[in-house]
């Protein structure tokens, strides 16, 4: 069973505000979710984020000629049946996510994401 790839009304906030700039960024989040097939969790966990079921995935932005590691950031929050994107931040703006950050993150979608942990 494949997990379900969801996007938070936050994610699709940001995308539609950077998309305005850079207006290759739906083929670039089209290559993101393609890394999620066949149960795939790609990226690493965030420090302070082990019980907490969140990673960090880079993406790529193809707009401004930078390849994964000076493009986006994109945190996410999995379960055994979802993966919630929550957040897309431009490298140069933010690379690091406070543990706080996260504490707050996983009580503001603990109910739109935990099915079945």
């Amino acid at each position: 069973m494949d997990r379900e790839v969801r996007l938070s009304d936050d994610f699709k906030l940001e995308i539609r505000k950077l998309g305005k700039r850079r207006k290759h960024i739906e083929t670039d989040l089209k290559k993101l979710l393609k890394q999620f097939d066949n149960n795939a969790l790609p990226g690493k966990t965030l420090k302070g984020a082990d019980s907490l079921s969140f990673k960090s995935v880079r993406m790529s932005d193809k707009s401004s000629g930078k390849g994964s590691r000076g493009g986006f950031r994109v945190t996410y929050k999995y379960t055994c049946t979802t993966v919630l994107l929550l957040r897309v931040v431009p490298r140069h703006e933010e690379d690091y996510i406070a543990p706080w950050r996260l504490k707050k993150l996983a009580e503001q979608y603990s109910c739109e994401c935990d099915g079945v942990a």
